[in-house]
């Protein structure tokens, strides 16, 4: 996956917990790490939103934000407490960052 620096969209990750589909209901609060964006999500709210029928999660991004990475790449890491006080994380992996050469904001 590549982002542009000034993209503006929501990331999709599928979580898995030891290869099963995630069971929402045993989860307490999920962190994101995306470069050095710290989102979360959990069922009484938060940044990260959780569409149940696709079992997606979804980690928006602003312009202002992607701005910010620097055109190289940026890891992503997640962090699971569970409702029975166990904490898991894992890291996902890179996501490649295309330099831009507009710096502006893009209204629409």
């Amino acid at each position: 996956m590549n982002i542009m620096q000034g993209d503006q969209y929501n990331l999709v990750f599928d979580l898995t917990i030891d290869d099963s589909e995630i069971d929402i209901s045993i989860i307490d609060k999920i962190q994101f790490k995306v470069g050095d964006l710290l989102k979360s999500y959990s069922q009484e709210g938060g940044e990260v939103t959780f569409d149940a029928t696709q079992k997606l999660f979804y980690f928006p991004l602003s312009q202002e934000e992607t701005f910010k990475f620097d055109n190289n790449s940026v890891y992503c890491e997640i962090r699971i407490k569970f409702k029975s006080g166990i904490i898991k994380g894992t890291k996902i992996g890179g996501i490649r960052i295309d330099f831009s050469a507009i710096k502006e904001n893009l209204w629409i």
